[in-house]
């Protein structure tokens, strides 16, 4: 990954021509973070790990305990500005932890801090998106899984299956129910990190897209299009930068020019680190598994330089107060609802624009508008009259003329015979 040669700036890439040679990349990441793969069946031969399948042996897979629920305590410092907000932050929040440190306030959402934060139930789901959607987001950050999407799976030596390619990002033909399933629950993890971002950044925060260098979920159009949204700052960060001495590297995906800082190519010679494909550790677990934390310094520089976008009052935000963090908003406050009693898809200003529905009575509408600001403009003789008289007095002549109701009578059987 880190001897081949990369001709554009490291810290600023030209974004389709990165994701585009991702396809020709030679070393490969298998770095796995947060996510939730279902129960194997009982038939199987192999046992799931964070992502990562492997061979049983005498003892199998370590056992990983999800705690029910993180412990909290009443938040009664609510942060007036800006907060961090960490999605699929691992156990140990490198990110989040270094910004506490520096005195900012984060949010972390990931299903190994709390068995409820699970990004694939919509419940979790809905409640990140009114976060993302209030404005009270100054940076987020999203690290989804990418074990289904390492391009190590497709080496031919006896590692985990490989489920899709890049030619079939939507699973590989002959898939069973639940490799089917894996493909499509690592799709939708990052296809929700990817709406959360979006939503983030217009609200008025910055955002980063985390994944390894040449994983295949930058070639999802869905990604795509979020990078060509927020014109994105591809940042390549070379794990020996940070002290690691090994073939990795991480690609942040920012909003954020002011986190170009972070990038760094490796420079030295070839076979200068230790390579982890293939490697195992004493658990059986592959090793590229344990890359998926940051290293201290990078985290710590990550915080220095998002820092200034946040308040400054270092309060862990826990989910159960989330409704105590959510602004309230004032009467006076854009945007104004337009509520017609016809329903949620019911809009009654038919002067805003990017509307879906067809509007049938344009015609109509335009026509009546036009008649009733004529008239009105015309002021007929007995309209002083009709204005001024008091709501008693029941002989008053009619607002329009009796002539003027053919002529809107004629224009709404026109109406109804042009629409059906």
């Amino acid at each position: 990954m880190h001897d081949q040669n990369i001709e554009a700036d490291p810290l600023l890439t030209d974004l389709m021509d990165l994701v585009d040679s991702v396809q020709n990349s030679v070393q490969q990441n298998a770095s796995c973070q947060q996510g939730r793969s279902p129960s194997p069946p009982p038939e199987t031969k192999e046992q799931i790990h964070n992502g990562a399948t492997f061979p049983l042996g005498e003892d199998g897979p370590p056992s990983t305990t999800i705690p029910s629920s993180i412990s909290t305590s009443a938040l009664t410092n609510i942060p007036a500005g800006k907060i961090f907000l960490d999605i699929c932050s691992g156990v140990t929040r490198p990110l989040s932890m270094a910004l506490l440190d520096q005195g900012h306030p984060v949010l972390s959402f990931d299903i190994l801090l709390d068995s409820s934060l699970d990004l694939l139930e919509e419940g979790p789901f809905e409640d990140l998106l009114r976060v993302a959607a209030s404005g009270k987001v100054g940076y987020g950050a999203a690290s989804p899984s990418c074990c289904e999407y390492s391009r190590l799976k497709l080496r031919q030596d006896n590692g985990p299956k490989a489920l899709r390619s890049p030619e079939h990002l939507s699973g590989l033909p002959n898939l069973n129910a639940w490799e089917l399933q894996r493909v499509q629950e690592s799709f939708l993890m990052l296809s929700r990190c990817v709406e959360v971002l979006t939503l983030v950044f217009l609200s008025g925060g910055h955002v980063h897209l985390e994944q390894p260098l040449n994983a295949m979920s930058w070639l999802e159009p869905v990604v795509r299009q979020f990078l060509q949204l927020i014109g994105a700052y591809c940042i390549n960060i070379a794990a020996c930068n940070y002290g690691l001495d090994i073939y990795k590297a991480w690609m942040f995906a920012s909003s954020f020019s002011g986190l170009r800082a972070l990038g760094g190519l490796c420079h030295h010679p070839p076979d200068s680190h230790v390579r982890l494909q293939g490697l195992r550790d004493d658990t059986g677990a592959y090793a590229s598994r344990a890359t998926a934390q940051y290293p201290t310094p990078l985290a710590q520089k990550f915080a220095g330089l998002v820092g200034p976008l946040l308040d400054n009052s270092p309060v862990d935000l826990h989910w159960s107060s989330l409704n105590h963090l959510m602004p309230i908003k004032q009467l006076s406050d854009y945007p104004f609802a337009q509520i017609d009693g016809g329903g949620a898809f019911s809009h009654p200003d038919w002067s805003q624009d990017q509307r879906q529905e067809k509007d049938w009575f344009h015609s109509l509408r335009t026509s009546w508008m036009r008649r009733i600001v004529l008239l009105k403009s015309g002021h007929p003789p007995h309209f002083a009259s009709w204005k001024d008289a008091p709501i008693r007095v029941l002989s008053r002549p009619p607002f329009f003329p009796s002539n003027a109701f053919m002529a809107f009578a004629r224009s709404l059987n026109m109406s109804y015979c042009c629409n059906g």
